[in-house]
């Protein structure tokens, strides 16, 4: 018979171990685990299994990739009860090792299935997490048929069969142009490195545990170019005891520094936002700006400065916030210390958690971690357009390759693009803990499509297609070429207001927007055809509007347009422009106003490219009324002076008419 295997991190099974030894081992293991000190818990509870009496007395979770993975006979673990099998998986979670968690809950499933109800729902985002997107997606969605433990769970089990959908989607896309490379061992020692910050050019200050003991402290890099970087030294930041540090962020001229301060108090992380100054290369002690180190308190971390210094970004979870941890933003005074705070609102955060933010000031963009939404799993890099007096776009995932299944977070970049030259964090790397990776793209994409006829879905060659970026700046202006299509090249990550015309069509518009690849296929462009003014008929009635007698109005100008384009498409056609007035004034003064108003007309046309061949423009003054103009008691009927004063357009060939149409009447009142 097969036997099942279980990988654990640790030392294998002692067969000589001591039965009440390992009693104690459970029992230290149990405490911690009350504590939620799932480091220290599974290294006990992993003694209790092995029989090995330890060595220190806390669990090293760094270390846990470097030891090897020893292979325990399933079978030897039968006699487990259903408990101790979920807490060992429970602590493998929250240490974020989803190999190993995943194998506990697998374990305790086969084993006991009902027991505890959210073993199949972590074990399905272990297996999202491990890449293996199917069987995640039916084991969640099996924990969402079986649950009794509340709807909120079925959201979030919803949210990650979403997920699953989401990265395989991402995953079958083609080459991005996106370079992801982690960053020497200089950087990333054994151990946590992340949260990085630009403190000049040439130097890189970020979070590392390198230190003996595995506190988050501040850490400065020498940049060398090309991702390279040395000399890795701590900084000199004092800190009150036992209070860790991290997240560091700098106004511009480097003077001031902010960062995040925090304790662990019975398994809760409480954390606060401090300050320092710099002097001569050393560091004030730090003052408490926002937050409290207490469990009665909001929690404030993760800050980070604008580029212009006017503003301190962060995350908290402020009970006016809209859920989790939310994104807040603060103005700087001129001696770089925060005043009134504001929520980034919905656009930004959902009632999940927003951390870790950053603006990107080239391009108008906040990003941020997010694990509220649709995406890859774990926390996401989020982006969204605007400014902090104005609105925010909708937050768009920045995709593959740039998020993973696992967590990412706290992206930095000083390039052009917001992807040109970045530093972020991720543990897609490492069993157990965030590093430090450089993204570099390249900072070109091409939109591309096609013009079409709406009706008719022809592809429109010579069709004028302009585009225009998110501030209204015109990128480009071509004609679309054979079988419609255009293309587009811009800067990456912008999207395109596309505007398409053509002579005999109305004017269309869509928006494009940055996809992951360096190709963006924008969606078909049709266009309406412009209305035939004549409408199968060879003469049409309509009242121009004229101003100054003979200066026509603006709103006129839509009409005449349609008979311009008309013509230039029917080269053959002449058009016989028969202009009438009321009966109000001499018959000469009306004869020579209705001749002025017709040049009026075929002006226009001649202007709008119709050719002069084409128009025959005649006056014919209050001659050939429609309507009585006065009651048989004399009595003014403005009404019908209204409908005599109108313009006659006539379709000629070789100088004779075709065929009298019904005469269409509409059209604004104008004056004799």
């Amino acid at each position: 018979m097969i036997k099942h295997l279980l990988i654990i991190a640790g030392l294998g099974l002692s067969a000589a171990a001591v039965q009440g030894q390992a009693s104690n081992f459970k029992r230290v293991a149990e405490q911690f685990y009350a504590k939620g000190d799932y480091y220290s818990a599974a290294h006990y509870y992993e003694k209790y299994l092995s029989g090995k009496t330890p060595t220190h007395s806390g669990y090293n979770a760094y270390v846990v990739q470097k030891q090897g993975a020893v292979l325990i006979n399933h079978n030897d673990l039968g006699g487990l009860d259903a408990t101790l099998l979920y807490k060992m998986g429970d602590c493998y979670y929250n240490l974020n090792d989803f190999i190993h968690a995943e194998q506990w809950y697998k374990l305790l499933l086969q084993k006991d299935s009902t027991s505890h109800p959210l073993a199949r729902y972590y074990y399905g985002i272990c297996l999202r997490a491990n890449g293996n997107y199917n069987i995640a997606q039916q084991q969640l969605s099996q924990f969402v048929k079986e649950n009794t433990e509340g709807e909120q769970y079925n959201k979030q089990a919803q949210q990650e069969i979403d997920n699953c959908v989401f990265i395989q989607q991402q995953l079958s896309y083609g080459p991005t142009g996106v370079k992801i490379e982690r960053l020497n061992n200089t950087i990333n020692k054994e151990g946590a490195n992340y949260a990085a910050s630009w403190l000049n050019n040439n130097t890189l200050a970020f979070t590392s545990t390198r230190a003996e003991g595995y506190n988050n402290a501040l850490y400065t890099a020498a940049f060398q170019g090309e991702s390279d970087f040395s000399k890795v030294e701590r900084m000199n930041v004092s800190a009150p005891k036992n209070i860790q540090q991290g997240t560091p962020a700098f106004t511009p001229d480097g003077s001031r520094m902010f960062f995040t301060g925090w304790v662990v108090k019975n398994g809760k992380k409480l954390s606060a936002i401090y300050t320092s100054e710099q002097n001569n290369g050393r560091w004030s002690e730090p003052a408490l700006i926002d937050g409290k180190l207490t469990e009665e308190s909001f929690n404030s971390r993760q800050p980070q400065v604008t580029p212009d210094g006017r503003y301190l970004i962060f995350s908290s979870d402020r009970t006016d916030g809209i859920g989790g941890f939310d994104i807040w933003y603060a103005t700087l005074d001129s001696k770089g210390m925060p005043g009134q705070i504001t929520n980034a609102g919905p656009a930004i955060n959902t009632t999940g958690d927003e951390e870790a933010p950053f603006y990107h000031g080239p391009t108008q963009s906040l990003v941020f971690s997010s694990n509220g939404r649709t995406g890859m799993g774990g926390f996401d890099l989020y982006s969204s357009t605007g400014n902090f007096t104005g609105s925010w776009t909708v937050s768009m995932n920045l995709g593959y390759p740039v998020n993973s299944e696992k967590d990412d977070m706290y992206l930095i970049s000083r390039g052009k693009g917001l992807l040109e030259d970045a530093i972020f964090s991720t543990d897609r790397a490492s069993l157990c803990c965030l590093e430090l990776f450089s993204i570099h793209k390249n900072y070109h994409q091409v939109f591309t499509g096609v013009v079409l006829d709406c009706d008719t879905k022809k592809p429109l060659e010579g069709a004028i297609v302009s585009a225009k970026d998110p501030r209204g700046n015109e990128v480009a202006m071509i004609k679309t070429q054979a079988g419609g299509r255009y293309t587009i090249q811009t800067d990456a990550g912008i999207a395109l207001t596309i505007n398409g015309t053509l002579e005999e069509y109305q004017g269309g518009l869509l928006t494009a927007y940055p996809s992951k690849g360096d190709t963006v296929y924008a969606q078909e462009l049709c266009l309406v055809k412009k209305p035939d003014p004549f409408k199968n008929k060879t003469e049409v009635t309509y009242q121009i509007v004229f101003e100054l007698k003979t200066e026509i109005a603006k709103e006129s100008y839509p009409y005449l347009d349609l008979i311009a384009t008309y013509l230039k498409a029917n080269p053959a056609v002449v058009l016989e422009i028969d202009v009438h007035t009321d009966g109000l004034g001499s018959v000469k003064s009306n004869e020579f106003l209705a001749k002025g108003r017709a040049n009026a007309c075929a002006e226009y046309l001649i202007n709008a490219g119709v050719s002069g061949r084409q128009l025959k423009p005649v006056g014919f003054g209050e001659c050939c009324p429609i309507e009585k103009e006065t009651t048989p008691d004399g009595k003014d009927i403005p009404e019908a002076r209204e409908k005599n004063r109108r313009v006659v357009f006539k379709m000629l060939n070789n100088g004779t008419t075709i065929n009298n149409g019904t005469p269409i009447i509409n059209g604004a009142q104008n004056t004799n």
